[in-house]
């Protein structure tokens, strides 16, 4: 199929053979207009960026904006000049429209792998990264025409009419063959074919030697190559095209074009499909301390962990690994928050802020989930969760420029969420026959488990806590025993809020198989592996509100009789915004107890510690006693009640002894 400008500025489609031509939709253009996937893109006689489907019906005006060029399509964005001049991005859906870097642009700019060639109103050979950064003028070249370019080379028309090649870099330019040209050329992978100078058709070998002026034909626009033929306009307006050696022109049902016109030939469309991945790990999230359950009253002191309605537990996570260095990935979403399970899912997505590659995937406000602590003292994380997404699909789009899009879906009407336990997964004979025969379902094997296992450093009793991934919260929590069988187990509530700063990144890996759908077994040759998908979640590194990650932490205490540490310490899982809580290895670097009037204690209040801009909180246990953990020294102030007493810090210092009035 062709798609073209006619002289009278109709939008025309047209079969290759020159027959069924039609004025698509009644539209008429300025452009040459560009065909990808299901739809056409061109810049209407009113300016106006265009989309329509392939038969021309369904027109959108995208975004509103306004162009002065043939946009450039990609597998999630257009790039076009502006009425304005500027360089514009917007998504394939006109969202997020931006001016790429304050840049302005004469021309279509051209998109290949992770940059945007354009030639600059300064007319300057400009090349910047798809998110308008580091921009700069290639090899100090100045251009007349949109660029060019291929994995290797840029070719242009300078401004001195000759027809130039340089490495991508903007290194070691020639003038190709020493020939002129009127046009942007269009390269295959044998030849270089322009409009010259002359008027003259040419194609030369890239290496600029085997020029010929094919058929002895001259043309009004730089030709085209696809299905075969050489395509173009010529200086008697008809639309003409040739074989490719410069034999049996024709005329293509007599129409005569004012454009370059479209091929549609399936080596310049974009391919798509969906992989359809065994799971995603939606979060990690930690079991809070437990009680004995068959000691006395031991249900009174249950702790557990709730992700309700201000939590927004999840990762960020990206598929970039898993393609070929060759690949330009980003992220194809059309903007804003998105649901992957349609509406009243229980996670849904948006782009990252840290880079164009990634998605933040978030617990919705509506989705609650409760981690009990266990039934035993201490820490036990074989009680730790993972929640699984059993039928995720990655949808996958692929230009010719091998810039690639991928996009979260759901592969059914609603996402499949199972949550899994790290002793489950240790030992499978362990788990709900239900729970087993939903993963067995979802094709996870004994290596699938193993993988999951590996996210969570406690899983293989790890007892080092990494500080690049877990950040101390300013907040710990009394773990005592009663002092008596029959007494009850005391329980706190507190608000476990991600007010802290995470200055530095880590990630963690896990990989799983996939199958096809939609036959799209060409895109498999874009991955590093044929038979898995790399998943890459990553820590943020940037300060973090309180109000983006709560949670409410029920902490009781242990049973009668419980010797161990007597003190909690939490910590935020960078990767998954998730709690985690720990015993102390280091000893307190403030401790003491608090009296009232009567001299009796005071006990589980809040304290906070204070010292210069650092502040810590805990409360007091059953005999008035409060420690603080963390890495400060010098001297501070303790606050409860709206009282403030002077105390040292710092590792081994002297018990105070406070007395409120």
């Amino acid at each position: 199929m062709l798609y073209f400008q006619g002289t009278d500025n109709k939008l025309w489609g047209l079969n290759v053979d020159g027959t069924g031509g039609i004025n698509l939709g009644g539209y008429k253009t300025s452009s040459t207009p560009v065909a990808f996937g299901s739809n056409l893109y061109f810049q209407g006689t009113d300016h106006k960026l265009w989309k329509t489907n392939l038969d021309g019906s369904h027109g959108v005006d995208l975004g509103g904006y306004a162009t002065s060029s043939t946009p450039f399509l990609t597998s999630s964005h257009i790039y076009f000049q502006g009425t304005d001049d500027k360089l514009w991005q917007v998504a394939l859906d006109g969202s997020g429209g931006a001016n790429l870097g304050g840049y302005k642009t004469k021309s279509m700019p051209y998109v290949f792998g992770e940059y945007v060639y354009f030639q600059g109103t300064d007319d300057k050979l400009w090349r910047v990264l798809l998110d308008g950064t580091q921009g700069i003028n290639l090899g100090g070249y100045k251009t007349a025409s949109t660029p060019f370019v291929t994995a290797q080379h840029v070719y242009f028309r300078g401004t001195d009419n000759k027809l130039w090649q340089t490495n991508i870099d903007g290194t070691h330019g020639v003038h190709l063959g020493g020939y002129d040209t009127n046009s942007m050329p269009f390269v295959t992978a044998s030849n270089v074919y322009f409009q010259g100078t002359d008027n003259k058709l040419w194609r030369i070998n890239l290496d600029g030697n085997g020029g010929t002026n094919l058929g002895g034909y001259k043309t009004k626009s730089s030709p085209v190559v696809g299905n075969g033929y050489v395509f173009f306009q010529g200086t008697d307006n008809a639309l003409w095209r040739l074989n490719l050696d410069g034999s049996h022109g024709v005329h293509l049902g007599n129409f005569n074009t004012a454009s370059t016109p479209f091929v549609v030939d399936p080596a310049n469309q974009p391919i798509g499909g969906s992989l359809l991945p065994r799971y995603f790990v939606l979060t990690t999230v930690y079991s809070p301390p437990g009680t004995d359950a068959g000691a006395a009253n031991s249900g009174s002191g249950t702790s557990s962990v709730d992700y309700g309605s201000s939590s927004s537990t999840g990762t960020t996570t990206t598929t970039a690994s898993s393609f070929q260095d060759s690949v330009s990935v980003s992220v194809g979403i059309g903007g804003g928050d998105k649901d992957i399970g349609g509406l009243g899912a229980d996670f849904s997505y948006t782009k990252a802020t840290s880079d164009s590659v990634s998605v933040e995937v978030k617990k919705t406000a509506s989705f609650d989930i409760k981690v009990p602590g266990p039934a035993a003292n201490g820490i036990d994380h074989s009680r730790d969760r993972f929640y699984l997404w059993l039928n995720p699909m990655v949808n996958v789009t692929i230009d010719p420029q091998n810039n690639l899009a991928w996009e979260l879906g759901v592969n059914g009407p609603t996402m499949i969420i199972q949550y899994v336990e790290v002793g489950w997964l240790q030992n499978p004979s362990t788990m709900q026959p239900g729970v087993r025969a939903l993963l067995d379902r979802a094709g996870l094997t004994a290596d699938d488990y193993r993988d999951i296992l590996a996210l969570n450093p406690f899983a293989s009793g790890a007892r080092t806590i990494d500080p690049n991934r877990f950040v101390p919260l300013p907040q710990s929590f009394p773990y005592e025993a009663p002092d008596n069988a029959n007494d009850s187990i005391s329980t706190s509530t507190y608000v476990l809020q991600n007010s802290v700063t995470n200055t530095r990144t880590t990630q963690v890996q896990y990989t799983t198989n996939f199958s096809v759908s939609g036959g799209l077994n060409v895109l498999i040759f874009k991955l590093k592996s044929s038979a898995s998908l790399q998943w890459t979640n990553t820590s943020s590194t940037t300060s973090t509100n309180a109000t983006t990650q709560s949670a409410t932490a029920v902490i009781g205490g242990p049973s009668f009789g419980y010797t161990g540490p007597t003190d909690v310490l939490a910590y935020i899982d960078t990767i998954y915004n998730s709690f985690m809580f720990a015993f102390p290895t280091d000893p307190p670097v403030a401790v003491g107890s608090i009296t009232n009037a009567q001299g009796k204690a005071v006990a589980h209040q809040p304290v906070t510690l204070t010292v210069g801009r650092s502040h810590l909180s805990t409360s007091t246990d059953s005999k008035g006693q409060y420690r603080f953990y963390g890495k400060l020294n010098g001297s501070g102030t303790v606050s409860i009640a709206g009282k403030a007493f002077p105390v040292s810090v710092g590792a081994g210092s002297a018990k105070a002894t406070l007395h409120l009035p």
